[in-house]
This record gives structure tokens, C-alpha cells and sequence, in this order.
């Protein structure tokens, strides 16, 4: 899975863990591996030179 697709999902899975208002510390969790999903993607954009701003997720 591609950097884009790891976000979108852990997002997608944040979410519904807020929605079915699950425990804060598994909350927590997957918030920090958002993050970490998101410095991975910022980072190896600057790493490969790809224009990581203002670029539409598709």
C-alpha cells in the first residue's frame, strides 16, 4: 500500500473509532500512527523531490 493509501486509511479508522466513542487511549494510538504515516509521506516527498504542496489527493 502506497503512503496516500496508508493515511486515508488510518484515518478512515481513527474516525470511526471516535464515532463509536472507543476508549481514548486506543484513540490516542491510532492518532499517533496517523502522525507517523503523514511524517513518512512529507519526508520521503522531500527525500524524492515530488511536490508535496498543494497537490490534490485523488
Amino acid at each position: 500500500m502506497d503512503e496516500r493509501g496508508k493515511i486515508e486509511l488510518a484515518r478512515a479508522i481513527l474516525v470511526n473509532a471516535v464515532n463509536i466513542n472507543m476508549d481514548k487511549e486506543v484513540i490516542q494510538k491510532l492518532s499517533e500512527e496517523l502522525d507517523k504515516y503523514i511524517l513518512e509521506y512529507y519526508q520521503n516527498g522531500k527525500k524524492t523531490g515530488l511536490p508535496i504542496r498543494g497537490k490534490k489527493w485523488e
